[in-house]
């Protein structure tokens, strides 16, 4: 019992500092006129510090907290793939939903547990991600007359190699992309490391990239 408390307090602590960073971030988040002009990092930022809750929080059996974090976390991850648009309702949805997380955390640091009912943050949540952006199959007709030959993707279109295209990720793609359409120019850099360093090699690289 005494080692859970002070896990307890442990996590109210660190719950607390992630808390105050993803409010100064969804400021940042909310100040931006489209999602085109919210860099990436702010969002990952975000959609981690929801990720960390909800891991921490399930840790020290929070299950409230957990629930709530995992449900941002979704919100986040449609979000930053280009899934939802960057709207009003999101951006008030996920300061709700930071500011449901501190009533909880608040009223489990005075030791009275879980005691708010996050139904009505949930279920905006919900609203929020019904603004996904479904992504539409071709007609049937136009599949009936494609070529055995698969056209090339967008990716491939702009340069990008198919060896290199098939091995990002869904989100390296989509970024990929976002950046193709704002005309920005890409550079494909080759390098070899030593298995020995390749950590601090690759680190180094990307430092001065």
């Amino acid at each position: 019992m005494k080692k859970r408390d002070e896990s307890l307090k442990e996590f109210i602590v660190e719950a607390e500092e992630i808390l105050d960073g993803l409010n100064q971030n969804l400021l940042t988040l909310e100040s931006a006129k489209d999602k085109a002009s919210v860099p990436p990092d702010v969002i990952n930022s975000i959609f981690r510090a929801a990720h960390t809750l909800k891991g921490m929080s399930g840790m020290v059996g929070l299950k409230k907290v957990s629930e709530l974090s995992h449900r941002l976390e979704d919100l986040l991850d449609r979000l930053r793939m280009g899934k939802v648009p960057l709207t009003v309702l999101v951006t008030d949805t996920l300061f709700l939903g930071v500011e449901e997380l501190r009533k909880l955390i608040e009223t489990v640091s005075a030791g009275r547990g879980e005691k708010c009912d996050t139904g009505p943050v949930l279920e905006k949540i919900d609203r929020a991600l019904a603004g996904e952006q479904p992504v539409s199959p071709p007609p049937a007709s136009v599949q009936k007359m494609e070529s055995p030959r698969a056209e090339s993707s967008p990716l491939e279109e702009a340069g990008v190699s198919a060896e290199l295209a098939k091995v990002l990720t869904e989100y390296e793609s989509h970024r990929l992309l976002e950046n193709i359409k704002s005309g920005r120019h890409l550079y494909e850099v080759h390098a070899q490391f030593k298995i020995e360093t390749f950590d601090k090699d690759l680190t180094r690289l990307n430092s001065k990239l």
